[in-house]
């Protein structure tokens, strides 16, 4: 079966005027079958943190890519003819957690409201599920339990969870280097001389400076419109904005999704032993969740850690096109 592969541009209302004048005209990658089938299943695809729609394309010869992953469920017919979209929501802050911010712009919206209805209506698609790992996991749980509307399923790979083990080992760090810098400001204007050098505390604070952004914006606060989980000379937890973050913690907040996610008709959770950001905590934990209340889901711990999983995203499309084909 032949894949075709179209690379389109989407000018984005929904980014104007954005905080960190990022593009506001997006690329969107688009997997075509062979034969496009009207209400066929339509696959939204949301990078980690540091990846942009184009990362989906990359090439690498010691792990399984992308690519290959959907030629082989096209070959096998596990796909069941169902269109992938990955639009390209990389921002200045190295990456995304597709919710809407004041101190990064409305992605939330460009996804929802945006780039669904455009590819709905441009190829006849049915049904709309959600896939991403990382930080593109996190995403895809949020729109999907915040959109329930718009979103049938979605597959959640190592997403972000149980947030003071994920998060809480990196503070210290940033805060040694935001004081190293003179600020944060300072910091981030260096940051483009910086990142080509990609050291462990560069990487641990950009982690820090971008989660601060979408959990907790504050368009009136002097470090970048952003406030910090913790005071920025002690390191002393701000227990205000810490529970910000809290809310949108999905180990925490699934609770109170439990219903949204019982009407869906897909729902995909996986996440290696040795996650290096300690993730299978989280989602353990929501895996307990979904399991003690009936909610209908699919979950596994598989050997393995944060990195190179890509293969994973076979076991996740192949679900999700079976149970969004109508």
């Amino acid at each position: 079966m032949t894949e075709e592969i179209r690379v389109l541009k989407y000018r984005s209302k929904a980014l104007e005027d954005n905080w960190l004048n990022d593009p506001t005209e997006r690329e969107v990658i688009v997997f075509l079958p062979e034969k496009l089938k009207e209400e066929a299943p339509l696959l939204i695809g949301l990078a980690g943190f540091g990846g942009g729609a184009r990362s989906f394309l990359n090439f690498s010869p010691m792990s399984e890519n992308f690519t290959d992953v959907v030629k082989t469920l096209r070959k096998s017919g596990k796909l069941k003819d169902a269109v992938i979209a990955i639009p390209d929501c990389y921002t200045s802050l190295g990456g995304n957690q597709y919710i809407n911010s004041s101190s990064v712009g409305n992605y939330e919206d460009f996804i929802t409201d945006e780039i669904v209805p455009w590819i709905r209506e441009d190829y006849s698609t049915g049904l709309t599920g959600v896939f991403g790992k990382s930080s593109g996991g996190f995403g895809s749980y949020s729109l999907a339990t915040r959109h329930p509307d718009v979103f049938s399923g979605f597959a959640d790979h190592s997403g972000d969870a149980g947030f003071e083990y994920c998060y809480f080992a990196d503070f210290p760090d940033a805060i040694r280097e935001f004081e190293k810098a003179g600020g944060v400001k300072n910091w981030f204007s260096k940051y483009n001389e910086s990142r080509n050098k990609m050291s462990k505390e560069f990487m641990k604070t950009i982690n820090v400076l971008a989660m601060s952004a979408f959990y907790s914006p504050n368009p009136e606060s002097e470090n970048l419109g952003i406030d910090f989980p913790f005071d920025l000379e002690t390191g002393e937890l701000d227990p205000v904005i810490w529970e910000k973050w809290l809310k949108l913690d999905p180990a925490r907040n699934i609770r109170e999704n439990l219903e949204r996610i019982r009407s869906m008709k897909g729902v995909y959770l996986d996440v290696g032993f040795s996650d290096e950001f300690n993730i299978n905590f989280g989602m353990r934990i929501m895996h307990r969740i979904l399991e003690k209340t009936n909610v209908p889901h699919v979950f596994e711990e598989f050997e393995g850690g944060h990195f190179n999983i890509t293969y994973r995203e076979e076991y996740a499309l192949s679900y999700l096109a079976e149970r969004l084909s109508v």
